[in-house]
């Protein structure tokens, strides 16, 4: 049984890239363990395993002396002598400890238990080291069992835990199904080591990794995911290249790109959004599928936004059990309260809004009543096609120079981030002559 001990250590060792010695160690420690919680309290034990012939020895600890007075600590010197034959008295010497404590151990059967329990932790170090490494990654399984919802997955070294709470409402599974799903988790210590997800907002993101090659490339990126798994997810992205519609590219021909990530989400919506570093356009691009009027600042130290909608387009900005709404308000990181265009109406058919960003350009920048005129006339009669506008777009207006188109850009940021805290007067006769 000896020689077999040790050429399970070895075995163990090759197979499994364990240190001989850390098992060896590891035995030692564990039979000492177990010998103390049977020997006496006084005496000091140790353990040493032999490596040429597997046989474990169970050691204890003395102070030589010429009378002995205590034999759980003290030794007569005759006795120490057997042992080691130049000792003196007032030394300490190791001794085999008498008796058959470790035939009642089965020291044997300790280490035994020991190696299966080295074997398993090296094994799950192991796991963790190959796979820390891979979480906000995608991983492909096939289902090895369902129980109470949770399913296990068998990876090609290991196995995974999706459990039901982050599985999608509509995800079936049976025995020998492929499956993909998020790493999210690790774990060293603990069963199962792997936990996966299918409802995280980075799945969406590494299947659109995978589908997409401007995503992979990095020529667009993804800015940020809000999902409401298994029904609809926005998607925020912008590109780093002017010649690239990132929006264009994530969607795909026909639809064709997107639909393909639809499909492995069981039909999830996911509306692809143009990010913008303007809050008011974002906010207006973060509501679509609705067609958004205007959006300007309520409340900038809250995060409040209202956007206006055309009466017709407020069911679908609000959205079912007002879905859209919440998940373009997650998207942007204000809230958004929408509201129809008729609860709005200002004189001239000019949105209050609008109209005090014109008093504004009148009252702070001496932009002149006639060319104000002319901009409304172009189509500029509301707060979101001045947002969307460029500097080229304004100077199509007739009277427009880069100079004001410039003001008239600054002024509107500074006007929907609401830098304008007081109502302005309109211009005196001195001040407009």
């Amino acid at each position: 049984m000896s020689k077999e001990l040790i050429t399970a250590i070895e075995q163990v060792s090759r197979e499994k890239g364990i240190d001989p010695g850390y098992l060896i160690e590891a035995i030692e420690d564990a039979v000492l363990t177990a010998s103390r919680r049977l020997a006496r309290p006084k005496e000091r034990l140790s353990v040493r395993l032999d490596r040429q012939e597997g046989t474990i020895h169970l050691l204890v600890r003395k102070r030589v002396v010429e009378s002995v007075q205590n034999p759980d600590v003290e030794i007569s010197i005759e006795a120490a002598r057997q042992w080691k034959p130049d000792v003196q008295v007032g030394e300490e010497v190791e001794v085999p400890y008498p008796g058959e404590l470790l035939s009642r151990l089965k020291a044997v059967q300790i280490a035994k238990r020991v190696i299966l329990h080295k074997v398993r932790e090296a094994e799950r170090q192991k796991i963790a080291r190959i796979y820390k490494d891979q979480v906000g990654r995608i991983v492909t399984g096939t289902v090895k069992a369902v129980w109470k919802g949770d399913v296990t997955l068998d990876l090609p070294d290991t196995e995974a835990l999706l459990p039901k709470e982050f599985q999608l409402p509509r995800d079936r599974f049976e025995r020998g199904q492929y499956v993909r799903a998020l790493l999210v988790k690790v774990y060293e210590h603990e069963e199962p080591q792997l936990v996966v997800s299918r409802v995280h907002p980075d799945f969406i993101y590494r299947l659109m990794e995978m589908e997409i090659e401007e995503i992979f490339k990095g020529l667009v990126e993804v800015v940020r995911i809000v999902r409401e798994p298994g029904e609809r997810a926005k998607v925020a992205v912008y590109s780093k290249s002017p010649h690239i519609d990132p929006v264009g590219a994530c969607v795909g021909v026909k639809g064709t790109r997107i639909q393909a990530i639809m499909n492995e989400l069981h039909g999830e919506r996911i509306d692809v959004i143009q990010w913008s570093d303007n809050i008011c356009e974002f906010a207006a691009n973060a509501l679509k599928p609705a067609k958004v009027l205007e959006v300007h600042v309520l409340d900038e130290e809250e995060r409040v936004l209202e956007a206006v909608v055309a009466d017709e387009q407020l069911s679908i900005a609000i959205g079912k059990n007002g879905q859209n709404v919440k998940l373009a308000s997650r998207l942007v990181g204000w809230r958004i309260e929408v509201i129809r265009a008729s609860e709005k109406e200002g004189q001239f058919g000019v949105t209050p809004s609008v109209e005090e960003f014109y008093r504004i350009l009148r009252t702070y920048h001496q932009v002149d009543e006639g060319l104000i005129q002319r901009m409304i006339e172009r189509g500029y009669d509301r707060l979101m096609p001045l947002i969307q506008a460029g500097i080229a777009e304004l100077m199509e207006v007739p009277g427009m120079t880069p100079e004001t188109a410039r003001t008239i850009k600054e002024a509107l940021r500074a006007f929907t981030r609401g830098r304008y805290k007081t109502q302005p007067t309109e211009p005196t006769t001195a001040a407009s002559s």
